[in-house]
């Protein structure tokens, strides 16, 4: 048995203030509202759970208030509450927080029971012209969303777009289908839809809105997945640009040493190799650390003069130098 979960705070209160609003609402009020969402930006999570639910009851308003007119209301104060502050950066980019929430949670939702509602009304003359200057009104939006980078990137932008293009695809074929007397035999094999006991509020509005098609279900899953993943390779592009060039250090002398052991043990101990060239940098850094090897047998001990120290170095210093510039 399912306990059925109470609406937060905030979700209440933008509901109620959505109430008072008539279909036809001015954009004076449209953005008073919007503002009043932008202010409680920290509250977001309530302010998608409370769009969800005014979604869910908007497709099941009677004929009074057409649906279809409500969810482009809805649609309507999204818009203005993503595009609210677009001339003060500052101001934007606070908003940017409650911008994403409500575009994952509700905006898909919302394009489909849009969508669906648009096509489902009778094909009279004044309905189709609703449904153009809806469709056209739905476009512009989008187009304007992307004017302003509303969202985090150009892809997390053109997910949506397809988003709305494939629920628009989705209603158009499934009113075909009922049209075309498909819908008794589909009936007669399909069990009778139950009322959802999900206390996910995503499931809950999705089984709402589609009638409880689980085609429309996994259509809605998948756009939201894309949308994911399309945020995903935006912030991967922005990382992958911030990201400093490598420093490149000089191989260390125990590297250089273990390696010229390993190839003399291979190849036999009479055979000798040149040492690996380093270049110029990397000899100069790494000449202190280097254990020098040779062959004391015969040497007698005596002190040597740092005058003569100093230009032996100085022949060995210029030798190297040169050998360095041929290779």
């Amino acid at each position: 048995m399912s306990s059925t979960k109470k609406p937060s705070l905030h979700a209440r209160k933008l509901i109620d203030k959505l109430r008072t609003l008539n279909s036809n609402a001015s954009l004076e009020s449209r953005q008073t509202l919007a503002n009043w969402m932008v202010f409680n930006r920290k509250k977001a999570e309530g302010m998608s759970e409370g769009m969800l639910l005014a979604i869910s009851t908007t497709t099941t308003a009677g004929d009074e208030d057409p649906s279809s007119a409500r969810l482009m209301l809805l649609l309507r104060v999204l818009h203005q509450v993503f595009i609210e502050g677009k001339d003060d950066s500052e101001a934007f980019e606070k908003a940017a927080q409650l911008r994403s929430i409500l575009a994952d949670v509700a905006l898909i939702p919302l394009f489909q029971a849009l969508a669906t509602s648009c096509c489902s009304n009778n094909n009279t003359s004044s309905n189709e012209q609703q449904r153009e200057k809806y469709t056209t009104e739905v476009k512009e939006m989008i187009e304007s969303w992307k004017e302003y980078s509303v969202f985090d990137g150009p892809t997390v932008w053109e997910g949506y777009k397809k988003a709305w293009g494939r629920a628009v695809t989705d209603a158009a074929a499934s009113k075909e289908v009922v049209v075309g007397g498909e819908s008794d035999s589909k009936a007669a094999t399909t069990p009778p839809v139950v009322e959802t006991t999900s206390t996910n509020d995503d499931d809950a509005v999705m089984d709402v809105v589609m009638g409880g098609q689980s085609s429309t279900e996994d259509s809605a899953a998948s756009s939201t997945t894309e949308i994911k993943t399309n945020k995903e390779e935006d912030t991967t592009m922005k990382e992958a640009t911030s990201i400093a060039e490598p420093q490149i250090l000089p191989p260390s002398s125990s590297t250089t040493t273990t390696k010229a052991a390993s190839d003399n043990n291979t190849k036999g101990p009479t055979e000798h190799h040149p040492p690996a060239r380093l270049s110029k940098r990397d000899s100069m850094t790494s000449v202190a650390s280097i254990d020098i090897d040779f062959d004391a047998e015969g040497v007698e001990e005596a002190e040597v003069e740092p005058a003569k120290f100093l230009e032996a170095s100085k022949v060995i210093a210029s030798l190297q130098i040169a050998r360095g510039a041929y290779f």
